[in-house]
């Protein structure tokens, strides 16, 4: 996924500016930004919730990036914005997407694309604490998957212009998923030779979400005939999420199995982003 969005994002980007050459008020920006996660956990029954162990500590951990933004004047009206976050990996895994059409003073319309990663951690604790007479993974490392959240939007939009400030503001409603994953635990009996393995294929499930998003770009000052400015953004992403999954149960042998789909309860989901940097426009 991360080389495929590269070369999407480097294809968009030298696109858009080719584009805009012609265009005066396009902007390109770095920064910093931090991303914030809260997940409900709803109590475990019989079957493992992959969202109770998913990673939201935001603000101390993964989900710290560098942040490249574009605000680009396509046409008269038309606007092309892009945030690429840089996790420690330094890769452009996590985009936001927006192009805008502002027909009517300060109001209009856009559509909007996100996407990010996310990591769900240890599940095999759920087997531990619920598997009684069993070691609850027979391995020992340390269980940890990275998924990629992906989500479309539309929805109304306000754009103003004063005095060197500029400020963007967008609430929109879409659906989201994340892909699809399989993962394997396997188990061995306690002081016994009784062997069992799952098998969890988990479904691409679409989540309808909101998109609230701010943008405020101040100019600071000019060079020659271009000029340099901060920018803030903050950003909420509102959602009711699953991951509804199909589990194989192994018993001694692959022969020997069961096949069960399970569907669960969905969990309240947000995310919050806030990035600052500064910004130069040609």
């Amino acid at each position: 996924m991360p080389k495929t969005t590269t070369l999407l994002l480097l294809t968009l980007l030298i696109s858009t500016i080719a584009l805009s050459q012609n265009n005066s008020n396009s902007q390109i920006g770095i920064g910093m930004g931090l991303q914030g996660k809260s997940c409900e956990r709803i109590p475990n029954s019989t079957n493992l919730d992959f969202l109770n162990y998913l990673d939201t500590d935001g603000f101390i951990g993964n989900y710290a990036y560098i942040v490249l933004n574009g605000n680009f004047k396509i046409k008269q009206q038309s606007y092309l914005n892009l945030v690429v976050g840089l996790y420690s990996d330094l890769l452009p895994t996590k985009l936001n997407v927006s192009f805008s059409h502002i027909p009517w003073n300060i109001f209009g319309f856009g559509v909007s694309f996100l996407g990010y990663p996310e990591y769900i951690n240890e599940i095999t604790q759920f087997h531990w604490d619920n598997d009684e007479g069993m070691f609850g993974s027979t391995d020992s490392n340390y269980w940890q998957k990275r998924n990629y959240n992906v989500g479309f939007a539309l929805g109304p939009e306000i754009k103003y212009n004063l005095n060197g400030l500029t400020i963007d503001l967008r609430v929109h409603a879409g659906f989201r998923w994340v892909n699809n994953f399989e993962t394997r635990i396997a188990q061995k009996e306690i002081d016994g030779n009784y062997r069992r393995v799952y098998d969890y294929r988990v479904k691409r499930n679409f989540n309808p979400y909101i998109f609230p998003e701010f943008e405020l770009r101040y100019r600071l000052f000019s060079i020659f005939n271009s000029k340099v400015g901060l920018k803030l953004r903050a950003a909420c992403e509102l959602s009711n999420r699953t991951l509804n999954y199909t589990r194989t149960t192994y018993e001694w042998t692959a022969q020997n199995k069961e096949d069960i789909e399970i569907n669960l309860a969905k969990h309240k989901y947000s995310t919050l982003e806030l990035d600052l940097g500064f910004f130069y426009e040609w």
